[in-house]
């Protein structure tokens, strides 16, 4: 079940709130939502959740497993300030 997997910290807030702040992160290069963070957790549960219902449009697209492909645009070991991109000149 998806909501044994929702820990208590994040119970009251709202999805669209999380969802404004996620965009927020998200477009700012902050991936900060690993699996080890509430939030994390409960995207991953989420998306292991609606992947057998998924599964046949993400396979026309190329995505094996959307909980996966979920915590791949949220969570970044490598903050984005910090990526070095080449350069010739």
């Amino acid at each position: 079940m998806i909501s044994s997997s929702i820990d208590f910290s994040i119970e009251n807030v709202l999805v669209k709130d999380f969802l404004i702040e996620a965009i927020n992160n998200v477009w700012a290069g902050n991936e900060i939502y690993s699996r080890s963070t509430p939030y994390g957790r409960a995207i991953y549960a989420l998306g292991k959740r609606l992947n057998p219902v998924a599964k046949p449009f993400l396979k026309k697209v190329g995505i094996n497993d959307l909980a996966d492909f979920l915590m791949s645009l949220l969570y970044d070991e490598t903050p984005d300030t910090d990526a070095v991109l080449p350069f010739e000149g």
